[in-house]
């Protein structure tokens, strides 16, 4: 994770709290302010203005409680969703992989009843 870059083109009215993640095709996700709160901001390259539309429809359909929530989108300066925020660690900083499997096996059935509820559709 690192620090927000001063140079990123964001949707007016949100500001970048740290950048979360940045690869896959130019998409980039930031921990964000924005009229919502604190959100998942991902912002997608101008030539994923297609992906960006099919992933919010998706989220918009989802409703579970183990899937963020879509609470906006936009088109402006790159296309973009945001998520609600999910205050959590990684799972490499929460103990349970040295725990043994016992420990992890709740997290793991909230994950696959996610799983499950997404194929389902």
């Amino acid at each position: 994770m690192s620090s927000p870059d001063p140079t990123l083109a964001l949707p007016e009215g949100w500001s970048s709290l740290r950048e979360l993640r940045a690869g896959e095709e130019g998409v980039r996700v930031l921990e964000a302010q924005g009229p919502q709160g604190r959100t998942a901001l991902k912002l997608f390259p101008a030539s994923g203005r297609r992906a960006a539309r099919g992933e919010a429809a998706a989220l918009r359909a989802a409703r579970h409680p183990g899937l963020p929530r879509l609470v906006d989108e936009g088109r402006e300066p790159v296309p973009w969703l945001a998520t609600a925020w999910i205050d959590a660690r990684p799972l490499s900083e929460t103990g349970l992989p040295d725990s043994g499997p016992g420990a992890a096996l709740p997290a793991f059935a909230q994950l696959l009843g996610a799983l499950a509820f997404l194929h389902a559709r």
